[in-house]
C-alpha cells in the first residue's frame, strides 16, 4: 500500500512539473515586448507629433496594430513574438521602415532611438498653393490697385502703370481720369515711410492707392 501511494505521489509531482514547464513555455512564446522611439524632422531636428507608426507582420505585411507619436515625437508600441516591419510615416515626409525580429530571448524593451523623416520634395512641390491679390479692390471711398497684376518693366514711370489700370486715361495735358473722373492726387505705397496704406483725398472725394512690389519712378 505504501509503495502504491509513493508511486501516485511521484506521478502527481511529475504531472505538476510538466504543467509548469508548459505554462512557462507558453508564457515565453507569448511574451510581449515594448518598442520605443522618437520621430524627428531630418532638417530641423524638431519632433513630429501625430506621426503614424504601424506594426506589419512579415512576410505578408498584414496590419497588426498601430499608434501615433506624441507632441514631442516619442511613441510606445507593444508587440508579440514574430517577424515584423515597422512603418513610420507623416504627411509631407518620406516613409521610413524598420524590420524587427522578436522571440523569447528578446529584451523586454527595444529602443529604436531617433528616427529622422526627410521632407518629401515631390509631395511638397505638388501641394504648393499660390495666392494672388486681386488687381482692384474697392472699399468705401478707397480704390486700391495691385500693380503686380499689370505688366510693366522694372523702373517704369508711374504713368506707364497708370495707363494700364482699368478705366484710367491720361490726356495730352497729363490729367488722370478714372472712369471719366479727374484725379489730381495719388500715391503709391513706396511713398509712405511707415508702409501704412494711406493716400491723399482727391477732388471728387475718393481715394486712389497703388500697391507696387516693383520699383517705379
Amino acid at each position: 500500500m505504501g509503495n502504491l501511494m509513493n508511486e501516485k505521489t511521484y506521478i502527481l509531482l511529475f504531472i505538476l512539473f510538466i504543467s509548469c514547464i508548459d505554462v512557462a513555455f507558453v508564457q515565453a512564446q507569448t511574451k510581449h515586448v515594448t518598442i520605443q522611439g522618437t520621430i524627428l524632422e531630418e532638417d530641423t531636428q524638431l519632433p513630429i507629433g501625430q506621426a503614424t507608426i504601424q506594426l506589419l507582420s512579415l512576410p505578408d505585411s498584414n496590419y497588426v496594430k498601430g499608434v501615433s507619436s506624441l507632441e514631442q515625437g516619442n511613441f510606445t508600441l507593444t508587440a508579440p513574438p514574430g517577424h515584423f516591419l515597422i512603418k513610420l510615416s507623416f504627411i509631407g515626409f518620406t516613409t521610413e521602415f524598420k524590420t524587427l525580429q522578436i522571440n523569447n530571448t528578446t529584451k523586454p524593451i527595444i529602443q529604436l532611438g531617433k528616427i529622422e523623416l526627410k521632407p518629401d520634395a515631390i509631395l511638397l512641390k505638388e501641394t504648393v498653393i499660390v495666392a494672388q491679390a486681386p488687381p482692384v479692390v474697392v472699399a468705401g471711398d478707397t480704390t486700391a490697385y495691385n500693380a503686380s497684376a499689370y505688366r510693366v518693366n522694372e523702373g517704369a514711370a508711374l504713368e506707364e502703370l497708370v495707363k494700364k489700370l482699368p478705366g484710367a486715361e491720361i490726356n495730352e495735358d497729363g490729367k488722370l481720369t478714372i472712369n471719366g473722373e479727374e484725379i489730381k492726387n495719388y500715391r503709391q505705397e513706396s511713398d509712405i515711410k511707415n508702409l501704412n496704406i494711406l493716400s491723399k483725398r482727391i477732388t471728387n472725394g475718393k481715394h486712389l492707392i497703388i500697391h507696387s512690389e516693383r520699383k517705379l519712378i
